[in-house]
């Protein structure tokens, strides 16, 4: 998988110079804070109202502002209180995404087929005449 694109996987060199000045320059604290304060705020005054018209469901306002949060300044979305269907989804899709790295199973460590493959190429098999 080639990743040359993404500035983190650059090698050091004219280009990585220019990216990295561009990156230095857009996301420096002042820069972002200039930027994503507006949003922060709105954000922050979402909370405060859901915490005063329902404070039992803590975590689902939380959980409900950080994706509107998240995805405001990632893609320009704003997220319905309590009844946006993409704040379930995003969710979910994040659970499966942590369920999938987390190895259950011996075998999700180890690349146990690709090693048999090598295995029986290389070892003499006693039944084979």
């Amino acid at each position: 998988m080639d990743a040359g694109f993404a500035f983190t996987a650059m090698r050091f060199s004219p280009r990585w110079k220019r990216h990295r000045r561009l990156f230095t320059r857009h996301m420096n604290p002042t820069a972002v804070n200039k930027v994503f304060s507006a949003k922060q705020v709105s954000s922050i005054n979402l909370l405060l109202r859901l915490l005063l018209s329902d404070p039992a469901q803590l975590k689902k306002h939380l959980m409900n502002v950080s994706a509107n949060l998240i995805l405001g300044v990632a893609y320009g979305y704003d997220v319905e209180p309590g009844t946006d269907p993409l704040v379930p989804l995003v969710e979910k899709a994040m659970a499966d995404l942590t369920e999938g790295f987390q190895p259950k199973f011996l075998v999700n460590l180890f690349p146990i087929r690709e090693c048999t493959a090598v295995l029986k190429l290389s070892l003499p098999n006693p039944f084979v005449q």
